[in-house]
């Protein structure tokens, strides 16, 4: 039956998914480890850390959409950068605590990958301040961007946030 597949592919896209964070969660407890170089498409990175974000995404009632294509590809951990972009993900969702309509938009601009949402952040949070260890805006570690800001750079991307009419995280490729 049509319903028991897409039972069966929410299934397996949950399994991958949890297998990625579980090798990814044994790697971080690691003081370094070296990176695991593949080619693999931003449309599977955005997808791969969208599933393991399925849950909160429906029940936050975020309108999520990417216009990322199928060919656009780079060299890079998968496993590090689907890690980054789930944080990054959780984090645009946080940014949207008190909107009533909530969206992310994912957007590929050259060598930059835009993630945009309609939050903000709190007050007295400056965009520089976000990505330093320890800072916080929520009862959490304030590890969360500072692990992402230190991962993005080994794979070779710089990230920054833009305020504007809303948050926007841009992870820049790095020119080499």
């Amino acid at each position: 039956k049509k319903e028991d597949i897409n039972h069966f592919k929410v299934y397996q896209d949950a399994v991958v998914s949890y297998n990625e964070l579980n090798n990814f969660c044994n790697s971080y407890h690691q003081k370094e480890t070296a990176l695991n170089l593949q080619n693999i498409t931003y449309f599977e990175l955005i997808n791969r850390a969208k599933n393991i974000l399925s849950e909160e995404i429906r029940s936050n009632k975020v309108f999520f959409t990417s216009s990322i294509s199928t060919k656009n590809s780079i060299e890079t951990d998968a496993t590090r950068f689907i890690q980054c972009l789930v944080n990054v993900f959780k984090n645009a969702i946080e940014n949207q605590v008190v909107m009533k309509r909530k969206w992310i938009e994912v957007l590929l601009v050259n060598d930059t990958l835009i993630i945009r949402n309609n939050g903000c952040l709190p007050s007295g949070v400056s965009s520089e301040d976000i990505f330093q260890k320890g800072m916080s805006v929520k009862d959490g570690t304030g590890e969360g961007l500072y692990f992402v800001k230190r991962e993005l750079n080994k794979l070779g991307f710089d990230i920054s946030i833009v305020i504007d009419d809303g948050v926007s995280y841009y992870l820049k490729k790095k020119q080499i």
